[in-house]
């Protein structure tokens, strides 16, 4: 619970937490990948090692999905990152000084936390943090609010998905004294919603939604590629096995090659199943 003791509201306040699992590859050193199941609020990290547990925090506040915010942190893009921490405890990171080579700053933390769903997965095995939390929020003088978060894990990823279900239902029953609302079901069609923010501009990132149903057998599968209005591909944002329903991933402009791309229109092809959906995005660099 946090409580404003105040005589003023609090207006834009992000609350969150930050996992770090270090789930050890071959050598030793932590070798994760990470996804995002978005109709749970479920973030899962999984190792490379077979016996290695699924694990993954999820957020157990009934929050509208657009005001949850995920990412998953590359460790190496952290430690070598010189953005600087604010200049003053409390207020919103500004240009400042650089920290030491490998300190999280206040500035870093900030713009995770106020990122949205932005870099949601990641598929080459590394060393990542995880992030996810609410906001922006506003309290009133002398009021409270609650946020809930909880740390999970399971045998495999659909174990982690039942025990993320189950601490969930915990928590409306055992503490709000109610029934949790039910997970929205995998939708009967295939749908891609429109990226936001479109257009987006170099050193931004845009979100993509899709959403994949059930399979007749066998496990769900999905491709969603960017194109340019030739038609060659630029880059592969899903190519793989998915979890039926709700889905998120983000495009940063770059190409697989691993440049930016020219500014001009591109087009975003979901497939799966034998069908497919296609949407519009606008890069300005």
């Amino acid at each position: 619970m946090i409580r404003n003791t105040s005589a003023q509201a609090v207006t834009g306040l992000r609350l969150g937490l930050f996992a770090d699992w270090d789930l050890p590859g071959s050598s030793g050193d932590p070798q994760e990948t990470a996804g995002w199941d978005p109709s749970r609020r479920l973030g899962f990290v999984e190792g490379t090692l077979g016996g290695q547990p699924s694990v993954g925090v999820v957020w157990l506040d009934d929050v509208a999905l657009g005001g949850v915010t995920y990412a998953v942190l590359r460790r190496e893009q952290v430690i070598s990152s010189t953005t600087g921490n604010p200049p003053a405890p409390g207020r919103a990171p500004g240009v400042s000084q650089a920290p030491m080579i490998g300190e999280f700053s206040d500035t870093e933390k900030w713009n995770a936390l106020s990122s949205g769903q932005t870099t949601t997965s990641e598929s080459s095995p590394q060393d990542l943090y995880q992030v996810i939390g609410v906001g922006p929020l506003a309290i009133g003088a002398g009021g409270t609010d609650t946020v809930a978060v909880a740390l999970v894990a399971g045998e495999s990823r659909t174990a982690l998905q039942a025990n993320a279900e189950a601490a969930r239902e915990a928590y409306f029953v055992r503490v709000l004294g109610t029934e949790p609302p039910p997970p929205p079901p995998p939708p009967e069609d295939l749908a891609l919603e429109q990226n936001f923010p479109n257009p987006f501009r170099l050193g931004q990132q845009t979100t993509i939604r899709f959403a994949v149903p059930e399979p007749v057998s066998g496990a769900a599968r999905a491709t969603l590629i960017v194109y340019d209005v030739l038609g060659q591909r630029v880059r592969t944002l899903v190519d793989g096995d998915v979890i039926p329903g709700e889905q998120a991933v983000t495009w940063d402009g770059v190409s697989d090659a691993g440049g930016s791309v020219p500014s001009g229109v591109y087009v975003a092809r979901l497939e799966s199943d034998g069908n497919g959906k296609t949407i519009r995005i606008l890069f300005v660099r």
